[in-house]
């Protein structure tokens, strides 16, 4: 993680975790905040993304991501990389259940998915691990984020992470996605690179401004708004939280066989929050 995001990292997990060295700490601004750290339940490296404006939608893309407009956050941290099925299965074994006591199911399981059952286990097909978790539901990844004391991100938060203050159209820049999977396997798994999910440290040129990896393709990450086309024009400034109600959850970054347009930070997803066809996963957050 040090070498992929050029900081030193804090491990704050408790001393009887499976861990790797603790890192001297390193602050950011008055705040004095670590830059990044490894969360003490799953494991996951996470990093700041420190408190402050940016402008998040476009007038240029659909009508759903305008208008654009100025978004104040307070700091977070979030996860470098997408929640992983090795962490997903490990989610699934500590709680013991794959559904809420409603009934909502967590993540598709079966023989032709990477999560599956065997010996009164949740286990993930071999070569499998560090691809991220999918065809998870919205209800999979709120229990998970639950489960190990974080949350999902607003929809600010995880544009703001992946695009940074600069406006750009994707996490790395401007510049579309390339169509060969020569020169594509850099920057993101998507815009026919590949034709299922790749490991989630596979794109390091794709990187977004905060550090984070798998911003576009691969899969689509559940945020916690609830979707309404319209409510930028009227969302709040400071830390939007998205409308108090719907039927729709909203998903971003686009997945492996979305296009180049499909992939970019503002472009908006609704979704049924119990879905599990489609390659829905997730990141985590939590405030700083």
């Amino acid at each position: 993680l040090e070498k992929e995001t050029g900081v030193e990292v804090r491990d704050v997990r408790p001393s009887s975790a499976k861990t790797v060295a603790t890192m001297p700490t390193m602050d950011v601004g008055a705040a004095g905040l670590d830059a990044a750290i490894v969360h003490p339940t799953d494991g996951a490296p996470m990093v700041l993304v420190p408190s402050g404006p940016f402008r998040m939608g476009t007038d240029e893309g659909d009508p759903d991501e305008g208008p654009e407009h100025e978004v104040l956050l307070s700091a977070y941290y979030i996860d470098v990389y997408p929640v992983t099925n090795a962490r997903f299965a490990q989610f699934l074994n500590e709680t013991k259940t794959q559904q809420d006591d409603a009934g909502h199911l967590y993540v598709a399981i079966g023989d032709d998915t990477a999560i599956r059952q065997a010996g009164g286990l949740y286990v993930v097909q071999d070569g499998f691990e560090d691809h991220p978790a999918s065809h998870v539901s919205w209800f999979g990844a709120e229990a998970y984020c639950l489960w190990s004391g974080k949350r999902l991100p607003t929809e600010a938060e995880w544009e703001k992470a992946a695009r940074g203050t600069d406006r750009r159209a994707y996490p790395w820049g401007n510049d579309e996605p390339p169509t060969s999977p020569a020169a594509g396997m850099k920057r993101c798994n998507a815009n026919g690179v590949a034709i299922a999910t790749t490991p989630v440290d596979q794109f390091p040129d794709g990187a977004s401004p905060a550090g984070c990896y798998d911003m576009a393709g691969n899969v689509l990450e559940w945020c916690a708004d609830w979707f309404q086309s319209g409510y930028y024009a009227r969302s709040p400034q400071k830390d939007p939280t998205g409308p108090p109600a719907g039927t729709d959850r909203v998903c971003r970054g686009g997945c492996f066989h979305y296009d180049a347009w499909s992939v970019r930070v503002t472009y908006r997803v609704n979704m049924d929050p119990a879905h599990l066809i489609q390659p829905t996963g997730f990141r985590c957050v939590m405030s700083a």
